[in-house]
């Protein structure tokens, strides 16, 4: 029998770490997991409600001292609603390993639909942990096994135009990420993905050597 999300995250031994989040303070968490650049996390009791800590900026103090800036995305449980007590922290940077890629992959943040079951117009908001002009990692959306085939929609920053691209689910982490390899592309739409995520590599390349 399949081991759930949820029975893999509490069965690991979590790490305490400490959370400073602009505009709404410090709080002590629990480090269920890391993985592809982005902490697991478990929300104590008396943390704000998750709608007030979606996508803000903050730091986090892993128990080694390590400091580390990134954001905070909420999680999609059933019935589309908001995990009351689990974020995912994206960590600022590029993921190790990426320029080793076919296709680099650019850590952005941008908000998706995923349509798991055309047919049926299933569709779920999601996010994107990084993009490439080959891909995509996709979190929030608690849906889509290996192999499985889903339809991803979402709009580059500073463009109008709405891109579609269907991907292969090859990869799902244990902190319940999906990597797509993009199955069906319009070429047309590729190379906008690869101009835009070639100006923001060299931003985030511009901000980490000038850090």
């Amino acid at each position: 029998m399949a081991t759930s999300l949820r029975a893999r995250l509490l069965g690991k031994k979590p790490d305490g770490a400490r959370l400073c989040v602009r505009g709404v303070g410090e709080m002590d968490v629990r480090v269920l997991g890391t993985e592809d650049g982005t902490h697991a996390l478990h929300l104590p009791r008396q943390a704000p409600e998750i709608r007030k800590l979606h996508r803000e900026k903050g730091m986090i103090e892993l128990p080694d001292g390590t400091m580390q800036e990134g954001m905070l995305m909420a999680i999609e449980g059933k019935n589309r609603r908001m995990l009351p007590d689990r974020m995912q922290f994206l960590i600022d940077g590029l993921p190790p390993g990426a320029q080793k890629r076919q296709w680099v992959r650019v850590p952005v943040v941008i908000p998706v639909r995923v349509g798991v079951n055309p047919q049926r117009r299933d569709w779920r908001e999601g996010w994107t942990v990084d993009l490439s002009a080959g891909g995509a990692l996709i979190g929030g959306v608690d849906a889509g096994r290996m192999g499985s085939t889903l339809r991803v929609q979402f709009s580059l920053p500073g463009h109008e135009q709405r891109l579609v691209c269907v991907g292969a689910v090859i990869r799902v982490s244990d902190a319940g990420l999906r990597a797509l390899r993009w199955t069906a592309i319009d070429a047309g739409d590729r190379a906008v993905v690869s101009d835009y995520l070639d100006s923001e590599l060299r931003r985030v390349l511009d901000r980490r050597y000038a850090s």
